[in-house]
């Protein structure tokens, strides 16, 4: 059995758990996860769901199995697509940085955006994105330390 790792030189995310408002007074308390770093929370649903989602990762974490792996391009894992301008102020990262990774086909499924008047810029999915972020801010840190 492997045993579950977790990400080199990523410092961990917190999550906090907040009721979905709405208007309509009928309407069932919702939960999602947000995390604390500027990413995407996570609708989950009612109490009921959350203690289901308690259960699974608690399984996982016994026993270190998972429930097989999907495609980083799986639609459930929902897709939004950002800008290279979006992405960069989003994630601190320096503009030119996320430039050169999209022309050097770095960050996957990166494409050109035609906008007309010989103005182009750079799209990509931003789970996709932060996958190539992870990787640039280790190798950031292992050249700040003098190793690389």
């Amino acid at each position: 059995m492997e045993k579950a790792k977790a990400a080199k030189n990523i410092p961990p995310v917190n999550w906090t758990i907040h009721p979905v408002g709405g208007t309509e007074a009928d309407l069932p308390n919702l939960y999602a996860l947000v995390p604390d770093d500027g990413t995407d929370g996570i609708g989950v649903g009612e109490v009921d769901d959350i203690a289901q989602l308690v259960a699974r990762a608690a399984r996982f974490l016994e026993t270190c199995q998972d429930d097989g792996l999907i495609s980083e391009h799986d639609p459930r894992l929902g897709y939004v697509w950002i800008s290279v301008t979006e992405a960069s102020k989003k994630y601190s990262v320096p503009w030119a940085e996320v430039l050169v990774a999209c022309v050097q086909g770095k960050i996957p499924e990166a494409k050109t955006i035609d906008m007309g008047g010989n103005v182009t810029h750079f799209e990509f999915p931003e789970v996709l994105f932060r996958s190539w972020l992870a990787r640039w801010r280790e190798e950031q840190v292992v050249t700040t330390n003098g190793i690389g």
